[in-house]
């Protein structure tokens, strides 16, 4: 069997190809990709009627199609295939292909940028990828050996271990990365649960629901002292309700505190102050 340059509209998809859909921006991103460096892998068609039918490429046959492209290259089978090995043929050609692992993809990227002087965003231009699939994949370098493995055999997921690589404690990330390889911990807790330490001062992010709320205190806290603060939080806002203030107005009463025992808030927030939160502050974005 050799390739040969078939034209595009002569090519039509199996009806009956194990496929079923094709996701419209991993098409654009494989068709920016086409554009710059051409059909690397070429399809594989059988003759049927006045043209050809798929058996393999479904994804870069709509790319083409995408780029408008007059031609691509194809491998030509001598005979139509029967139904069952047809499908057999399909199933092969997309359960044999293996991704690169993870970290092999992180080293493959920083050689790039190291070969090539670039910069993160443009290695995702140059990839036809987003900067924050380029930022994630790296960030992989940064996970201890033991971790490493784990994400390599798909048992560490990849925005778990980039979550936990945002913790700038080492201490406080080994236990992270130990929870989540022991299945203790998954992204959206990792991502809760990373904090950064800014001004001398430990951040930690939650979010619930539409919100991101930030605690942002001198030292660790445990769930019992998250609450207080929470609790003082919510006493302030339903005090505020009461008082007819808007939201930017208790803000700035409670971003000028001066201690527990403070006045009821009024509505003159210069004469007005509240009790600061017992072990830090909360911060609430929408």
């Amino acid at each position: 069997m050799r390739v040969e340059q078939i034209a595009t509209s002569l090519i039509t998809p199996d009806v009956n190809q194990p496929r079923l859909s094709i996701d419209p921006e991993p098409l654009k991103e494989l068709a920016l990709s086409i554009r710059e460096l051409g059909v690397l892998q070429p399809l594989i068609v059988f003759q049927h009627e006045e043209g050809f039918c798929l058996v393999d490429g479904h994804r870069r046959h709509a790319a083409a199609n995408l780029l408008k492209l007059a031609s691509i290259p194809a491998i030509v089978l001598p005979s139509r295939p029967d139904a069952d090995q047809l499908l057999l043929t399909q199933m092969a050609a997309n359960c044999m292909r293996v991704d690169l692992k993870p970290t092999e993809k992180a080293i493959a990227y920083l050689r790039l940028k190291k070969s090539r002087n670039w910069s993160h965003a443009e290695l995702a231009q140059a990839m036809h990828i987003s900067k924050a699939t380029v930022t994630q994949t790296l960030s992989y370098l940064n996970l201890p050996d033991e971790a490493k493995a784990k994400l390599d055999a798909g048992e560490l997921s990849g925005s778990t271990a980039y979550a936990i690589t945002r913790e700038s404690d080492p201490e406080t990330q080994r236990r992270l990365l130990q929870a989540a390889m022991t299945g203790k911990l998954r992204r959206d807790d990792a991502t809760a649960r990373v904090s950064k330490r800014k001004n001398g001062r430990h951040r930690s992010v939650f979010r619930v629901g539409g919100a991101e709320v930030t605690m942002s205190v001198e030292n660790d806290l445990g769930l019992a002292d998250y609450v207080t603060i929470l609790q003082q939080l919510i006493r302030h806002c339903r005090r505020a309700e009461k008082e007819g203030l808007s939201v930017s107005t208790l803000e700035r009463m409670m971003s000028d505190v001066s201690g527990e025992d403070a006045p009821t808030p009024t509505t003159e927030p210069e004469a007005a102050e509240c009790d600061e939160p017992a072990s830090g502050e909360a911060e609430v974005l929408s």
